[in-house]
């Protein structure tokens, strides 16, 4: 059905005879979704054995027979209307050529064109890795248009815009002065509030519904005016993603566990430290994020990520595949913790926060055993070290590491990992090792961050290194005063942030050899590196950087950043 839906989709514009049609097909198959949920809340029965078991499931049969007789009848009707589909599936087949059901090809006289292609733009990231994106207002205006024609999601901010009487999916921004009838919530599936003023008297009215609200699947309040977790959100017993990222809530009350489905529990930039145990109780729990920012104008300070304190049987969990942050510093339940993220085998994303050298080993037999880990976070306390070197088989699929705190020296099995693509050393504090030695032939880095990392007085990039690397910031290297590019070493680098190293005089050797850099970053550099690029001065190093399009140059001594192009 998904499949005939996208390519119907793809020629309802340019076949009008066809929209009709198409819109019953797209109705009977949202109808048969509601009938199968209505089916798994109200109908469906765990099976066990004994005469207790038997008579409660007498009971619930019988408590249940006006459910059924609902249903059935509601499964009959949409059955009628597929026999009418069909029939006309039949009638336009013969006049614009069948579609092959359950395949990806067509026999058609008509040139199926594909829809074209929407350019998007990765925003506020430089690692390769997609968060959000921007979209020209053209394409915007399109894909509402044609969300809005296929009643995928209903906008409350349109005002006079009539909404469909089976409402799915709807999206509130800034107010809640255009929320029509109560009785279009029956059906609603996905709630998302935007910085909504009077989010609890929405949520209240969904809430109220009863049973039509125990079909909502998505609830998102990020950015809500919330203080205190709503008790209305425990009611929605369906729910499988809750977002209360951004609010204001503290506490998340135990009557957490009554939310068996969810899948998501997205907390993250709240001020939450804390889960009860309760939480062990959503086996079901795939995306835990739950930790938060501090504020930072120029520099992230060295705790900058605030994690929260686990359960000690967060292993239970077995289903997990994003967990953001513990906080490993439990005292006598550290160690218990670090153990039992070895349990979470399906792993992808773990941040842990806080962590102390004396645990460090328990941490490695634990990642050893996470084969699935891409992402990899560790936060050591403030002057711990961070010892990792006991790691003796790193997972391989790993794509990005991001390790805070000081290292002794560059963890030996970094270099082994293939398919890793943004490497972050902070607050490392390397003095005798140039961390590069160790990291210049992995195949396929693309962004490499050293902010307070090395405290040596210089930096080799030699010939051949680096091979696939866009990004490089270099950052409160406070001890830096040369940096050395041989020809062939970073061929694809695209841009180079170059920040806050008040000891270098001079501009890197070689960076002549960049030919691909589009971006020179040389914020809160010495004032001699600065007045050598001028255009004007004879015998000055503007020649270097001539073939650049963008150098910037600036500070960040009011505590907010300013500078210019040169």
């Amino acid at each position: 059905m998904t499949h005939f839906l996208r390519i119907a989709d793809a020629i309802e514009d340019r076949e009008p005879q066809l929209k009709v049609w198409v819109k019953q097909v797209r109705e009977a198959a949202y109808d048969t979704a509601d009938a199968l949920d209505m089916y798994m809340l109200r109908l469906r029965y765990h099976h066990s054995t004994g005469f207790c078991q038997f008579v409660r499931k007498v009971s619930f049969f019988i408590m249940t027979l006006k459910a059924r007789h609902q249903i059935a009848s509601e499964v009959k009707g949409i059955k009628s209307r597929i026999i009418n589909i069909s029939e006309g599936h039949q009638r336009y087949s013969d006049i614009y050529g069948k579609i092959e059901q359950g395949s990806s090809s067509t026999h058609s006289d008509i040139t199926w064109q594909p829809l074209p292609r929407v350019h998007v733009s990765n925003v506020g990231r430089d690692d390769g890795f997609k968060a959000y994106y921007r979209i020209h207002d053209l394409w915007r205006e399109m894909i509402i248009a044609k969300s809005r024609e296929q009643s995928v999601v209903t906008i409350a901010s349109e005002r006079g815009r009539a909404w469909p009487e089976k409402l799915r999916r709807l999206s509130v921004h800034h107010n809640l002065e255009d929320i029509q009838q109560s009785s279009c919530f029956t059906r609603l599936r996905s709630l998302l509030v935007f910085s909504a003023t009077d989010s609890l008297s929405l949520l209240s009215k969904v809430a109220s519904l009863g049973k039509g609200a125990r079909l909502l699947t998505v609830l998102d309040l990020r950015g809500a005016k919330l203080d205190i977790f709503p008790n209305e959100i425990v009611k929605l017993f369906n729910l499988t993603y809750l977002s209360l990222r951004a609010t204001n809530v503290n506490m998340i009350p135990k009557s957490i566990g009554k939310l068996k489905k969810l899948e998501t529990l997205d907390l993250k930039q709240t001020n939450v430290t804390e889960l009860p145990d309760e939480i062990l109780k959503l086996k079901h729990l795939r995306h835990l994020l739950l930790y938060r920012y501090n504020d930072a104008r120029c520099y992230f300070p060295f705790h900058s990520t605030i994690g929260f304190k686990a359960p000690a049987r967060i292993g239970s969990l077995l289903y997990l595949q994003k967990l953001c942050g513990i906080e490993a510093n439990h005292g006598n339940d550290s160690g218990i913790v670090l153990r039992e993220v070895g349990k979470l085998t399906q792993l992808r994303r773990l941040l842990i926060t806080m962590l102390q050298k004396e645990y460090g080993t328990m941490l490695c037999s634990s990642l050893e055993k996470l084969n699935n880990l891409r992402s990899l976070c560790v936060a050591a306390m403030e002057d711990e070290i961070i010892d990792l070197d006991s790691l003796s088989s790193p997972p391989q699929l790993l794509q990005r590491l991001y390790l805070r705190g000081r290292l002794e020296k560059i963890p030996h099995w970094i270099p082994s990992l293939h398919n890793l693509k943004s490497l972050h050393l902070k607050w490392s504090k390397l003095k005798d090792v140039d961390p590069l030695q160790s990291l210049h032939d992995l195949p396929n880095l693309l962004h490499l961050v050293l902010r307070t990392a090395y405290e040596g007085d210089g930096l080799f990039f030699k010939a051949g290194g680096f091979q696939k690397l866009k990004y490089l910031w270099l950052i409160s290297l406070v001890g830096l005063k040369w940096v050395e590019v041989e020809s062939s070493s970073m061929p694809l680098l695209e841009k180079l942030y170059l920040q806050d190293c008040k000891l270098m005089m001079e501009l890197p050797s070689g960076v002549e050899h960049l030919a691909n850099l589009k971006l020179l970053d040389l914020s809160d550099m010495s004032e001699t590196l600065i007045s050598s690029l001028s255009r004007d001065l004879k015998g000055g190093d503007y020649w270097k950087i001539a073939h650049i399009p963008s150098v910037w140059v600036g500070d960040s001594k009011s505590g907010e950043w300013s500078g210019r192009i040169i």
